[in-house]
């Protein structure tokens, strides 16, 4: 029952927002569930952590979807990217020992939070996409 809510809002939310709203409303969550997990794994609940990962693995991935690669130039090829490399980490989160893990990717994400939501307030600022070393994650 939760799930067709969340599909519900979701499809009320893509006819009545600007595509920007969206995408920080997209953050706002992967932001508030990755804190969540950040949460769990102290407390040392596997289980809720799991959960929240996954979850926030696939806003990442409705995010990457959204792309528009033909028309989006250079700044959609650097999203994937980043993207990409969010995955890998949100994957590495499922393993990771330590809580400092978490907090990289926390501010990772608030900064791209940042920067969309400057963006739909009519603020000119391109977006600063950050330079994720994914290298470190991959091991």
């Amino acid at each position: 029952m939760k799930q067709q809510a969340r599909v519900n809002a979701y499809h009320q939310a893509s006819r009545t927002l600007a595509k920007t709203r969206q995408v920080v409303m997209l953050y706002d969550g992967a932001i508030r569930l990755l804190t969540q997990a950040k949460e769990a794994a102290a407390q040392g609940d596997s289980a809720t952590r799991y959960v929240k990962l996954a979850r926030v693995g696939e806003i990442i991935a409705v995010l990457q979807s959204g792309l528009d690669m033909d028309s989006g130039q250079a700044i959609a090829h650097q999203l994937q990217r980043f993207y990409q490399a969010m995955a890998l980490k949100i994957l590495h989160l499922h393993y990771a020992t330590k809580l400092s893990d978490f907090s990289d990717v926390l501010e990772e994400l608030r900064q791209m939070r940042m920067s969309w939501d400057a963006i739909d307030r009519g603020e000119t600022a391109p977006i600063a996409v950050p330079k994720p070393d994914a290298a470190a994650y991959s091991a």
